[in-house]
């Protein structure tokens, strides 16, 4: 048996880099949708490589559903034929697996104009 000398390079996610997205990404439905920050590009991946280097565990990418936090459990989840689809005051990870049956996997979470006036933030421009 031979060892192999390496280097282990950790680096952060690439969520805002369409392209590794489309490259590793497993389900292309949820392209348009990303976790992160728009800084999160990927560039201690893309320089790893440029050196020689192999990624690995690049399709671990984390399902997510884009409502704010502080409104979900007020909103109803429809889905786009108008159907409430699930509980939305349940954990996370139910919201995700339940848009997976949807068309398109989409759904939409709609609040009234008083729970937007009482959880707005004040310091945003609107």
């Amino acid at each position: 048996m031979y060892a192999r000398k390496g280097v282990v390079l950790a680096t952060s996610g690439f969520g805002a880099n369409l392209l590794l997205r489309r490259q590793h990404q497993r389900d292309p439905s949820d392209i348009r949708v990303y976790s992160g920050i728009q800084t999160c590009r990927g560039d201690g991946q893309l320089m790893g490589q440029a050196i020689g280097g192999q990624l690995v565990n690049m399709t671990m990418i984390p399902p997510i559903v884009a409502v704010p936090s502080h409104l979900t459990e007020e909103a109803i989840a429809v889905n786009m034929a108008g159907i409430r689809f699930h509980d939305e005051a349940g954990p996370y990870y139910d919201r995700v697996f339940a848009l997976e049956p949807q068309h398109l996997k989409v759904g939409h979470y709609i609040f009234d104009d008083e729970t937007y006036q009482s959880k707005r933030n004040p310091w945003l421009v609107h």
